[in-house]
């Protein structure tokens, strides 16, 4: 399949966000917290001494917890928009690319791997990639590199799928294919 390194994600269509915005908010808690379990989250932000670094993630998992509490629809909903906005701004992904749909933001992938976590934000597929990486899933090489930012010349923001790194990869592209196309004349 043809995977979108940075998401395409869109919260008003929830059917992109892995199918339903439960499997979304577990994908993120487990990833801050280490487990998807409520009230593991719970524990993990209660009573808890917070740095500047954690207000964010503690922000976030409270917010998390708060939707999957509610019981009405329509605050559910709610709680789900106000959510997905603290964690798209954490990841960086509020703003959407212009090259959202170019070979700079594109890869292979296994099919199954690929519709497993739907539109997820780059660190939680990369978490993936790693994951069934060790678990000696095949994973295309270079899809693999992208993901460990192998082709970023800056290593700043290793969770962050940013345009530098998108024009970085594709330079890579561009290389590595140079002696396999045809050479460009000057006129």
């Amino acid at each position: 399949d043809i995977e979108h390194v940075r998401s395409q994600n869109d919260k008003e269509d929830t059917e992109k966000i892995k199918g339903k915005p439960e499997d979304w908010m577990q994908d993120i808690l487990e990833y801050f917290v280490g487990s998807a379990d409520i009230d593991i989250a719970k524990e993990f932000i209660k009573g808890k001494v917070v740095t500047d670094g954690e207000k964010e993630i503690n922000e976030i998992c409270k917010k998390l917890i708060e939707f999957s509490n509610e019981t009405n629809k329509e605050h559910k909903k709610n709680k789900f928009n106000t959510a997905f906005d603290l964690v798209q701004e954490y990841f960086k992904e509020s703003e959407k690319p212009d090259n959202i749909d170019t070979i700079c933001n594109l890869a292979l992938l296994d099919a199954k791997t690929n519709r497993s976590y739907g539109n997820a934000f780059f660190p939680i597929k990369r978490k993936r990639i790693i994951e069934n990486d060790r678990n000696g899933i095949f994973v295309p090489i270079a899809t693999k590199n992208l993901f460990l930012k192998y082709y970023s010349k800056k290593l700043g923001e290793v969770m962050y799928w940013n345009r530098e790194d998108a024009q970085n990869y594709f330079d890579a592209i561009k290389e590595t294919l140079k002696d396999f196309l045809p050479k460009e004349t000057k006129k």
